[in-house]
């Protein structure tokens, strides 16, 4: 009896042995597990596997997105960040235009995609109303959705609209391989040259006609508006407009390689846009590349910009006030 006794103290005590061990394997490997999931890397490799045409959803304290794997830029860099895009530099320039004490009524989202930009500053700012123009079938479906997956539809308006200052048709184009890089082109012979410069393949493309943004905001035009543009190159074009006469603060993306796929001279058009703002009043820029550090309008300030990024495929971000 004794024996059997010391042979089942002997087992018992292995077998708590291995449930220890076990226990402490088990531990160490949920903890790699969990560290690996962590990483942008293997996010974006997560994102990187998965099909077309694939929906996915995330929450942030930015609020709720649905995003589709067809963008491979907003969607990608929303996912393996784990926070929206633009929703930092959304924070940083209303905190830049409340250390200016520029309060502004309306958040106007040119260009707006998902939704990334405007539904952040819902959240940042409880008391901003919207107004989002996306001309982005897809996109302004998703745009529709995100709004009301975050209750917000009483503070947005809605326009499946495409913005620019001229009234002759051009054509818009959305790629297979980027659909948040649909944009417009003046015509085909722009088209050709994108394409060779970018390696994007088309999807859709269709004759259209834009919208004056002073039109669409025709009962706002009196209200304290800020606008937030990503136009995919369109945006020289409403600066050198006369919504600039209204002295609205702006932030726009400055892309000088899409300049320069509509004219080799585009730097002499970049002059013209700067007399533009400064004959209409604005004083000071804001550029991302600089870390939004407060710089004084002046004449060749964006011709400087290009000479500090570059003109081939860079780009920054610019606020005017």
């Amino acid at each position: 009896m004794k024996i059997l006794l010391k042979k089942l103290r002997v087992v018992n005590f292995l077998f708590e042995l291995f449930i220890s061990f076990s226990e402490y394997v088990f531990l160490k490997i949920s903890k790699i597990i969990e560290l690996l999931s962590k990483p942008k890397i293997l996010r974006r490799l997560i994102f990187n596997l998965q099909p077309r045409n694939k929906y996915l959803f995330l929450s942030t304290k930015y609020g709720q997105y649905i995003f589709s794997t067809n963008s491979r830029i907003i969607s990608k860099k929303s996912y393996h960040n784990k926070i929206p895009y633009s929703a930092t530099n959304v924070e940083k320039i209303l905190e830049i235009l409340k250390g200016e004490n520029i309060n502004i009524e309306y958040f106007i989202d040119i260009g707006a995609n998902v939704g990334t930009s405007s539904i952040s500053a819902s959240f940042i700012d409880k008391k901003l109303k919207f107004v989002c123009i996306e001309g982005s079938g897809e996109s302004f479906e998703l745009l529709d959705k995100n709004i009301k997956i975050n209750d917000l539809e009483g503070r947005f308006e809605l326009h499946k609209k495409l913005v620019g200052n001229k009234n002759n048709s051009r054509i818009f184009v959305e790629f297979k391989e980027e659909r948040g890089c649909s944009r417009i082109f003046e015509n085909n012979n722009e088209l050709e040259k994108y394409k060779k410069e970018f390696g994007f393949q088309v999807d859709t493309i269709k004759e259209v006609k834009t919208e004056k943004i002073e039109n669409l905001l025709e009962k706002k035009l009196d209200k304290k508006l800020f606008l937030w543009m990503d136009i995919e190159g369109l945006d020289l074009e409403i600066l050198n407009s006369s919504i600039t006469k209204k002295l609205y603060p702006i932030f726009f993306e400055f892309n000088p390689s899409f300049y320069k796929l509509k004219n080799t001279e585009y730097k002499k058009y970049l002059e013209e846009v700067e007399s533009q703002l400064l004959n209409s009043g604005y004083s000071y820029y804001f550029i991302e590349a600089r870390n939004f550090k407060k710089e004084k309008i002046r004449k060749r300030f964006l011709v400087d910009i290009v000479n500090l990024i570059g003109e081939n495929k860079s780009a920054t971000n610019i606020l005017i006030i």
